[in-house]
């Protein structure tokens, strides 16, 4: 396909990293023709594809790549506020690569030399990573993904099984596998989604972020080189779940800003009134324009919302790396119990301000979506212009892990200082073939995933 835009930059110092204004500027026009095709691919059913191939060609994927390893430098703040932009262009795609930038930025603080070095360069090349995390309920009878040697080859495993909710799987070149091997030990291992052995299936039936590629993935015998193993257990992991967050409610922001946008354009070109109107032109009316004023407030809010959360999830990823041992340390070897301590703070506070902005984040979303209907009177709610898409896209944002646990956990933290989960732990649970089916709020039947995700 033709980029319309400059190529990846060649790698510079870091010195010469862009300003956000530059970042923006660059990225623009990317936005733009996405936003272009958007309702095409809804209307049609359209995964995506071509939109995360262009993300990836023109540098997106790869923002937080170093300029010597073919990225542009960008901080999680630059990376996070153009997230916002682009789920204004189209809402489906800052979720589709969440995993991407999550592990990417898990796998980058790690430095774990082969691991590392191989995941950064496939980035710079363009490639894009999914995950497959959560494991079908026990309801419905379908196996989780289970970890075998090779019998060919010891130092790498078969997988075998199901995964619900593949966020991004489908448009992806590699995705990450939670799997259990023989002594039940987790095993998430990097797969080849083209390769041999998988099935990637556009399956997922919610009610809104369709184009998300949230299906199943079935697995057999698909091979994974054992040195392709994300460790989930290791501090740097743990801000994964705070920044999934983050990305969520910078999608949320981007779903108010393009509904904002919609609603603004139609009034524009509104020419029908009320008889009890204030104004016989809708755009000069004074109570049409204070509630578009106040739309706007909450939207211009809600990215500062987002981005205020996030120096405190880089000082957990900070605290991160000073709490872990060095990778191939032996097993004796553990950091300072002050560093573990500044970490546990830090992460906790990281959890709460991430959890605290998706939350402020979905309600905003969720009334403004519904409130901008008042501007534009009947016409707003034919089906052709898909309006209503906005609120059904924020409605199954707000639904991973639904909010009031996370609010629970806020209040549980602010009166006993209860440390946050891990990121490992959740992961554990959602890919656990015995985990409790009520844990979903639909147990589906093997050819209807659930219509709430739980990540």
């Amino acid at each position: 396909m033709t980029t319309p835009v400059l190529d990846r930059p060649a790698p510079t110092s870091a010195a010469d990293a862009p300003d956000t204004a530059e970042l923006r500027a660059r990225f623009a026009p990317v936005f733009a023709r996405i936003a272009a095709n958007e309702a095409r691919r809804r209307d049609a059913a359209v995964p995506p594809h071509a939109a995360v191939r262009l993300l990836a060609e023109t540098g997106f994927t790869a923002l937080r790549l170093p300029r010597e390893r073919g990225g542009s430098d960008a901080t999680l703040t630059q990376l996070l506020d153009l997230l916002v932009d682009l789920a204004a262009a189209d809402a489906n795609l800052p979720q589709a690569l969440h995993g991407h930038f999550m592990f990417t930025e898990q796998v980058a603080r790690d430095v774990h030399p082969r691991l590392t070095d191989w995941w950064l360069d496939e980035v710079a090349a363009g490639k894009v990573f999914a995950n497959a995390l959560v494991d079908p309920p026990a309801a419905t009878g379908l196996p989780g993904v289970t970890a075998r040697r090779d019998p060919r080859d010891p130092e790498a495993f078969l997988l075998t099984g199901t995964k619900q909710y593949s966020t991004g799987t489908l448009l992806a070149d590699w995705t990450l596998v939670a799997a259990h091997d023989d002594a039940g030990a987790l095993q998430p291992l990097v797969v080849e989604v083209a390769g041999p052995g998988v099935e990637a299936r556009d399956d997922w039936d919610g009610i809104g972020q369709r184009g998300t590629a949230s299906g199943t993935t079935v697995y057999t015998d698909a091979p994974a080189p054992a040195w392709r193993r994300v460790d989930l257990e290791r501090p740097a992991a743990a801000p994964g779940y705070p920044f999934l967050w983050l990305i969520l409610a910078a999608t949320q922001a981007g779903i108010a800003q393009r509904a904002l946008d919609d609603f603004a354009e139609i009034l524009r070109r509104r020419s029908r009134s009320y008889q009890h109107a204030a104004s016989a032109s809708p755009a000069h009316d004074p109570v049409l324009q204070h509630q578009l004023g106040a739309a706007a407030a909450q939207v211009r809010a809600l990215r500062s919302v987002v981005l205020g959360a996030v120096p405190a999830l880089e000082a957990a990823y900070t605290a991160a790396a000073g709490a872990a041992p060095a990778i191939g340390a032996a097993a004796t070897e553990s950091p300072d119990d002050g560093a573990a301590e500044a970490f546990e703070a830090a992460h906790t506070e990281a959890w709460v301000a991430a959890a605290s902005a998706s939350s402020v984040a979905a309600d905003l979303t969720l009334r403004l979506t519904s409130d901008l209907f008042e501007t534009a009177g009947a016409s707003a709610v034919v089906a052709g212009p898909g309006l209503d898409r906005h609120w059904r896209n924020a409605r199954v944002l707000a639904s991973h892990t639904p909010l009031p646990h996370r609010r629970r956990q806020i209040g549980e933290c602010l009166l006993h200082g209860t440390p946050a989960p891990h990121s490992a732990d959740a992961v554990e649970t959602a890919s656990s073939t015995d985990a409790d089916p009520s844990r979903d709020s639909v147990s589906p039947s093997p050819s209807t995933p659930a219509a709430t995700k739980e990540q």
